[in-house]
């Protein structure tokens, strides 16, 4: 691919495209592709830096995202979030992102699990509850309190 376009030049080698600005303070756009969930590029030229993600998508759970180098600003208009970056000087941008239907989905395993729990904790209060009644019908309430009743220390014998 050779192209020259108002004072930008991208030439493609075998490999490598190479693209000249016409000045420091030029911008370059490009589309990469991502593998699931998981975007990254190397830093081709040091300077502010700027990634949009696919529609519908965020970062900022940190068990559900990891952003690579951190210290970014994010904006979302139309339902897509944007990166900034004020200063990148070399490595790599790396992304990882999740669906706003995982929040849903997330949210609900916690909050059934969170349900269940709580149901299972009410079962074992009452099964205890009930336990400690049937006993005291039973007239097995034996407590160590009551051992001694009169307060004069232990039984006969055993002073």
């Amino acid at each position: 691919m050779n192209a020259t376009h108002a004072n930008l030049t991208a030439v493609e080698g075998s490999d490598a495209t190479e693209i000249q600005v016409p000045a420091s303070n030029g911008t370059v756009a490009f589309r990469a592709g991502r593998s699931g969930r998981t975007w990254s590029t190397p830093v081709y030229v040091e300077g502010s830096h700027e990634v949009t993600l696919p529609n519908a998508t965020r970062v900022g759970i940190p068990l559900l995202s990891r952003v690579d180098p951190g210290g970014y600003d994010s904006t979302v208009e139309d339902n897509r979030m944007t990166l900034y970056w004020d200063e990148i000087e070399d490595g790599s941008i790396d992304v990882r992102f999740y669906l706003l239907r995982d929040l849903y989905i997330f949210g609900g395993i916690i909050g059934i699990s969170l349900l269940l729990g709580a149901a299972g904790i009410a079962y074992y209060v009452r099964q205890i509850r009930a336990a400690k009644e049937k006993r005291e019908d039973v007239g097995l309430d034996v407590e160590v309190d009551d051992d001694d009743v009169g307060g004069d220390g232990p039984p006969p014998g055993m002073r």
